[in-house]
Parts: structure tokens; sequence; C-alpha cells
């Protein structure tokens, strides 16, 4: 059984960042990965404008009481190509470029309109106040995007302003998720004794897409090796990452590891020291990943966490998820020989973690209420207020 920082290992040193990438036009890029470098053909601002609504000063060192004639006005928008001398001043607005002589801008509250014109300032200003320098956020040919970046809304704007109508990002992951096992059917059938409906392949679905990684399909299997190999080869065809649910552990009927290796999966482990989710499988059948996951839906959730999330962000050259430190608000003990990954509610504001509901493999309920998993070392008992390795979910 493998220990579970030597499975972490063997997942980066088996999965390649992907060199694949496509343009996609920006509006569609929320939550992809860059696949390239990127530079500013434009200066942040592109030109010198006004901080504040107020008026355009001439160079100097302005006093309380000093009177300027207002020469004209400059909105947001076209420069109308005002220039201004000793004396002058100009009605200008947020975001409006500067006329040509301006050193100041005086915001308009601590202006007052005497008529005929002119303006007195009830408050004294220094040179360069009130405006915006060219480019003092942003220089020509300066880098605003790497590759392996998550392109988030601010991001997105960066490019927008840039001018940028497209950018190279790396593939959507394809990826197929099996449930397997003949006591699982689908929503809006009537169950017979002994049946489950399912509900793993659903979850996974929805937890790829949770990552970042959205449009994956999924499908059920029964418990038969002939139509299991049939949809395994059909899957990894035409996917990058395969994730099957159930039948990975040792039972008559667990057949999804013969199966992968008949069909010649190169195994890269079998078995992690964790708990739940100790018969997870990876490996590499052709050019896709493939993942077996416990059936038990709490080891298939926490499974996935563990191993699925960081596969799928090495393959797009992501580093893996952070992990913090909390405070326990309760005692937990771990009597196993196996680090335990307790479900529960982490307050980050607070930094504390608290247990929630059954902490089984079949505790769905629980499940569905927790935001975190605490990692609580085999045969170790921790007090309140102890701290606790946590990883959000």
């Amino acid at each position: 059984m493998l220990e579970e920082a030597e499975a972490y290992k063997c997942l980066a040193a088996s999965i390649s960042e992907t060199d694949r990438e496509e343009r996609v036009i920006l509006e569609y890029v929320l939550g992809r990965v860059s696949a390239s470098t990127v530079r500013s053909s434009i200066p942040m601002p592109r030109f010198a404008n006004a901080m504040v609504d107020g008026y355009a000063l001439p160079e100097g060192c302005h006093e309380v009481g000093a009177i300027f004639l207002v020469i004209g006005e400059q909105a947001a928008g076209v420069d109308v190509g005002l220039s201004i001398s000793k004396g002058e001043a100009v009605r200008i607005f947020t975001g409006a470029p500067l006329p040509k002589g301006t050193c100041s801008v005086i915001m308009q509250e601590v202006v007052r309109v005497l008529g005929d014109d002119r303006v007195e300032i009830e408050e004294a200003i220094e040179s360069g106040r009130g405006f915006r320098e060219a480019g003092d956020d942003l220089c020509e040919g300066q880098t605003i995007l790497s590759p392996g970046e998550v392109l988030t809304s601010q991001r997105m704007a960066l490019l927008a302003s840039q001018g940028c109508a497209e950018v190279s990002v790396k593939p959507q992951i394809r990826a197929h998720v099996f449930s397997t096992g003949d006591e699982l059917k689908p929503l809006g059938h009537a169950l017979a004794p002994g049946e489950l409906y399912e509900s793993n392949a659903l979850m996974l679905c929805s937890m790829g897409a949770e990552q970042g990684f959205p449009g994956w399909t999924r499908g059920h299997v029964p418990d038969d090796p002939v139509l299991l190999r049939d949809a395994i080869a059909s899957a990894v065809e035409e996917n990058d990452f395969l994730f099957l649910s159930g039948g990975v552990s040792v039972g008559d009927h667990d057949h999804v590891r013969g199966v992968l290796t008949d069909l010649g999966m190169r195994e890269h482990f079998w078995r992690v020291r964790v708990q739940p989710g100790k018969p997870v499988l990876f490996g590499t059948l052709g050019d896709c990943f493939v993942l077996g996951l416990p059936g038990n839906p709490v080891s298939s959730f926490v499974s996935f966490h563990l191993f699925g999330v960081p596969a799928l962000r090495y393959w797009l050259g992501l580093p893996s998820l952070l992990r913090l430190r909390a405070v326990l608000k309760r005692p937990v003990t771990n009597d196993g020989k196996r680090p335990h990954y307790l479900r529960g509610n982490l307050d980050l504001i607070a930094r504390t973690f608290d247990v929630v509901g059954l902490q089984k493999s079949h505790g769905m309920l629980g499940l569905s209420m927790a935001n975190a998993m605490a990692r609580v070392p085999a045969e170790t008992h921790l007090s309140s207020g102890d701290e606790v390795e946590v990883l959000p979910v």
C-alpha cells in the first residue's frame, strides 16, 4: 500500500503538462488557463487624465485665493485640443485628457465660481496633483499574462483594455465518468429491494465543474467485464481523463482493475494509505489518464479531491491547491492506521474547523453540509484548540 505523499509524487511524475492550445474569443475564456505570454501594446493610462471633476490649472503651486479665467471645457472623450497659460484654467471632468500646459487639477468642491468665467480656489494645491500620468500603471511591452495563469474577470478586463479580442488557452479537459455496479439505477426508475439510485457520476461531474472543468460526460456500467471493457475502450479514445467509481477493490464483482489491465493500462499505483478511499487506482491507458475511485460516495468524493484534482491541475500546468491550518472546535480521534480525512465546516474568518455529520464512507448528509476536510494523522487524538491541516472543498 502506497503512502499518501508517494502517491502525489507518482501523480506529478506521471502527468506531463499538455502542449495543446487553442485560440478563444475573450468573452468565453473565464476560468480557462493561459497558454502563452501576452504583453501590453498600450500604456495605461494611455494619456495623462484628470482624477477628479474640477479645474485644470497651469504650472505653479497655487495658494488659497488665487483666481483663474476659465477658457474652456474638456470632458472625458475626444481631446478638444485646449491649452492653458498663467492665470488660466479649464473646466475638466474625471478621465478627461489634460489640456496642454496643465500641471495640476483641483477638485470642484474647493473652487468658488465668481462669474464672468472666473473661479477662485479655496484650498492650496501643488504641481503634480489631481491627475494620472500616462503609463503610471502599465508600460508598453510589459507582461500582462503568463502561461499557466487562470483567466479571471480582472485579467479579462486588463486584456480587453489592451484590445485583445482572442487569447491562447489550454484546452478544456475532456473527461468521462463511469459509475459501476448492478445495484445502481437511474433517477426516475422505481427501486427494487437492494437497489440504489446512482449519484456518484453526477457528483464527480459536478465536482469537475466546481474546479473549473465543465462539460464532462457520464454513464453507468453494470458489473459485467465484457460491458465494462467495451465502455472503457470507447471512452479512452475520446477523453483526456477517465474516472470510474466502484469496482476497484478485491471483491468477486470488482472488475475494473482486471479489465483495465487486460486493455493494456500502465498502472502507476493501486491502494493508498488514506481513509476513506484506500482502493484508489491510477494509471494510463493510451493517451488517457485513468483514476479508479471507491464506490462509497464519501470515499469517492474524498479520493477525487485528494488525487483527481491534483492530476487535472498537473495536466494544465496549474499548481496544487493550498491547504490551510485551522483550530479544532471539538476533540477528534483517529484510532486507525491510516490518516483520516474528516468532513466538516471551515470558518475562514475565525480559522476554525468543526466536524459535521456521520464520519463514515456512506455519510452523505454530513458530506452535503461540509465545505472542507481535516487531515487527522493515524493513531492520533487532537483536543479542541489544537491545529489541524485543512483542505477546502
